[in-house]
């Protein structure tokens, strides 16, 4: 049995947390400097530990938002959406609840194609109608809620872009059936 004990002692060392000890605000610049190196995994990994640690630290606060964002940049829609709702629901007076309505919007719809939308010359008005109107009213939401906000004025841009989309798409289902 001691042999044992060492074994598992040694085994223990090996995959010791070398974040212990560490402060609220180094977990949050530790998770923030992997988001900016795009290394998404580790930022996630890095946040929960800070949330986890530090639940109603400042610094976890902000992590609740940067989770979203990681999220969406991993291409993981659900999960972003899901971290933006939790977001509002558990913090609605969050100085920087405006950002999370822009960002909820980006993840409904994001309009940049990127190169392969770009090569293939994708036409917006075949996509997911739901998705787009999700996407406009979650930035109604945020012009009517924060008029003021830093991102009303491109979420304004973003909805009438959005309400050109929606127009085509219907003309694209009358020329349909006129056609039929």
């Amino acid at each position: 049995t001691v042999v044992c004990l060492i074994l598992l002692s040694s085994c223990a060392s090996v995959d010791e947390d070398k974040t212990k000890d560490w402060t609220e605000e180094q977990l949050y610049y530790a998770g923030k400097s992997d988001m900016d190196g795009k290394f998404y995994d580790r930022a996630i990994l890095t946040y929960e530990k800070l949330n986890i640690r530090y639940p109603f630290g400042i610094y976890s606060l902000q992590a609740k938002i940067d989770i979203a964002y990681v999220y969406w940049k991993k291409g993981d829609e659900v999960k972003a959406l899901a971290a933006c709702e939790r977001f509002l629901r558990e913090h609605p007076d969050h100085l920087n609840v405006d950002y999370v309505y822009y960002l909820k919007a980006l993840i409904f719809f994001n309009d940049d194609p990127g190169l392969k939308g770009l090569v293939s010359n994708k036409d917006l008005t075949v996509l997911d109608p739901d998705r787009i109107k999700e996407a406009f009213f979650t930035l109604k939401d945020l012009v009517t809620r924060f008029p003021g906000s830093k991102y009303a004025p491109d979420s304004i841009s973003r909805m009438r872009y959005l309400m050109n989309v929606l127009a085509l798409h219907e003309l694209n289902i009358a020329d349909h059936y006129y056609r039929v």
